[in-house]
């Protein structure tokens, strides 16, 4: 087959796979993955995203201008890998025939790269089922392959026998691997995957020209995700039942769907706070700001975080954090921006929520030095980030085929 030099152009064809979407433009879904596609084509980039189908969405659409691939992996019936926020983990713990419908969504990815992957300059994956299809089509399309990971396929690899090799591989056959924390890329790193090829770059986050006023009255404590036994919220159940028996205006406001959900609520109706804690059910992605800004404090209790841009959202919208110290939490939080606590530690956690609530001149620096942190992690400055790993990349491949 006849080679062609490669020419570097200012305009990248870029093919982001991915097996969380939003979908549709005010979802919460993994809004970051349209977010960076959008920031990316408005830095004059091309951005395709090629994603899992969900019931009742067409095969072909656009969301804020970036075009998207859904691809069938089964009949709408049974289509159940994204049932809820937490996605494939979720579905994973929910049914023994997820695996099933895995290895069909692998092999929908694995054709559709097959067939059109050399349409594109570079294929963009996250997370490493879609990283796992780029790089089996790679053959056919000969193109660079760049893997995000966010944190839960790496994770996995300690309880899944057999993964751990098999994430190995997969990494070790990608041009670049993106990690969105500095604990995430340790992670990596000890599965046998070479630094040099390693980048950091976190997720981003819209930020606002100025700190916005504080809305919040009395003591609204507020938690944002998926829920999930990995995000910990139970922990806070038991810290915020301290709490309020010192302040008793205090109200926790629980954002989120998940697996646990049956289970907090057990747990409010045990410590008899049920008129204390809201569960708010999911909220549309641009409702979570307005929440954010009337509300007192945020608290992220995951016992084993990615990244945790819920945090940087809360930051940027003027909201003091308070979160577990794992994972990639710390990139975020520090005794500048926020307070870190001992995962699993409910009495320390208890404490440093009241500490917020009584002293205010901590408070309101941490809300001035959260919003700070913030700015550095805007859409813009993440995207010319990934933007000049493209470049890299593609000045690395010599020719096309």
């Amino acid at each position: 087959m006849a080679r062609a030099i490669l020419v570097k152009k200012d305009i990248m064809r870029i093919c982001t796979v991915t097996t969380s979407t939003p979908r549709f433009e005010d979802d919460n879904r993994s809004p970051f993955i349209l977010d960076l596609a959008t920031a990316l084509m408005n830095q004059g980039n091309e951005i395709t995203i090629i994603t899992m189908h969900s019931p009742g969405l067409p095969i072909k659409d656009k969301i804020k201008e970036v075009p998207i691939w859904r691809l069938r992996y089964a009949t709408e019936s049974k289509e159940r890998l994204d049932l809820t926020r937490a996605g494939i983990p979720a579905a994973w713990r929910s049914s023994w025939t997820t695996g099933f419908f895995l290895v069909k969504l692998l092999l929908a990815f694995t054709s559709y790269l097959i067939k059109n992957g050399k349409n594109y300059d570079l294929l963009h994956a996250n997370w490493t089922i879609a990283g796992l299809a780029a790089v089996l089509s790679k053959p056919f399309h000969r193109r660079p392959v760049i893997l995000t990971l966010h944190g839960s396929e790496v994770y996995a690899t300690q309880k899944v026998w057999g993964l751990r090799k098999i994430t190995r591989w997969i990494l070790n056959i990608c041009d670049h691997v993106i990690c969105v924390s500095n604990a995430l890329k340790d992670e990596v790193v000890a599965l046998g995957v070479s630094e040099t090829k390693i980048t950091v770059i976190p997720n981003g986050v819209y930020t606002l020209d100025s700190l916005p006023q504080n809305q919040a009255k009395g003591q609204t404590i507020l938690f944002v995700g998926s829920l999930t036994e990995q995000k910990g919220v139970k922990y806070l159940l038991e810290a915020f039942a301290d709490v309020n028996r010192s302040f008793k205006n205090s109200r926790l406001r629980i954002v989120g769907e998940g697996p646990e959900l049956k289970n907090l609520r057990a747990q409010v109706q045990r410590l008899k706070l049920q008129e204390k804690v809201i569960f708010e059910g999911v909220l549309a992605h641009s409702k979570v700001a307005e929440v954010m800004q009337t509300s007192s404090m945020f608290v992220l209790p995951s016992v084993n975080e990615g990244f945790g841009v819920v945090l940087l959202e809360s930051l940027a919208n003027g909201l003091p954090a308070i979160a577990f110290n794992s994972g990639g939490v710390k990139d975020i939080l520090n005794e500048n921006s926020g307070i870190l606590v001992e995962p699993k530690d409910v009495q320390q956690l208890a404490t440093a929520i009241k500490r917020l609530i009584i002293d205010k001149e901590l408070y309101d620096n941490l809300r001035k030095q959260g919003f700070k942190k913030a700015k550095g992690y805007s859409w813009d400055i993440i995207a010319r980030k990934v933007s000049e790993i493209y470049a890299s990349v593609l000045e690395g491949n010599e020719t096309r085929y």
